[in-house]
């Protein structure tokens, strides 16, 4: 359970931009893990730590850690763990820019996923400005930074707040764009909801079951 908790606040200190809180939580469980034997544990915890420092802009420092979660994770056979730390790895030799761009870009999907379930909350109490205040930021954001997947899901989500608010071509646009992103990653099921979602923004209904 403590080892779970601590988990858990790194990565919430991760989402919120806080990775000196993490890596202080992490460092010390990694150290335990390691005079324990429990590889698996430290593997986990040297990995978010390596995240943490090339968020707080120490790559360089990143980089020891790394190499030990990768001997960790070929002495344990993982192959998911393997690719995971050679990848991070890689991208570590690479100045740091790479890694820095991908935690980054993690954070901002954490962040998103976090700000759309608000938002469904707030569409659940009719609080339509708030979600629009909340996720409108956000489109821009997800935009410069090339996140599409979490672009179309703030645009889906502004898409259905707009419409029920009478704002059909804000609504529109919003799906229109959610649309195109999902066409260009071949995600079926995306395109499918984006469809139905983009059908109701421009006042198509479906012809009622004549068998229901």
């Amino acid at each position: 359970a403590e080892v779970e908790a601590t988990f858990q606040s790194a990565a919430e200190a991760l989402t919120r931009g806080a990775p000196g809180a993490a890596a202080a939580a992490l460092a010390p469980l990694a150290n335990r893990a390691r005079a324990q034997g429990y590889d698996e544990v430290e593997a986990s915890a040297l990995g978010m730590l390596a995240q943490a420092l090339v968020m707080a802009g120490d790559p360089e420092q990143a980089r020891e850690p790394t190499a030990r979660a990768l001997e960790l994770a070929r002495g344990m056979g993982d192959p998911n763990a393997i690719a995971h730390f050679e990848a991070l790895t890689a991208q570590l030799a690479d100045d740091g820019e790479a890694a820095k761009r991908a935690v980054s870009e993690a954070q901002l999907v954490a962040r998103v996923a976090e700000a759309i379930d608000a938002a469904g909350e707030a569409m659940a109490a009719d609080a339509y400005d708030a979600v629009i205040a909340q996720l409108d930021p956000l489109v821009a954001e997800t935009h410069a930074a090339g996140v599409e997947d979490a672009e179309a899901s703030v645009r889906a989500t502004l898409a259905q707040a707009c419409l029920l608010m009478g704002q059909r071509e804000a609504a529109q646009a919003h799906a229109e764009r959610a649309l195109a992103i999902a066409r260009k990653a071949g995600d079926l099921e995306a395109i499918d909801a984006f469809v139905q979602l983009l059908a109701m923004t421009t006042g198509w209904r479906a012809p009622a079951d004549p068998e229901a």
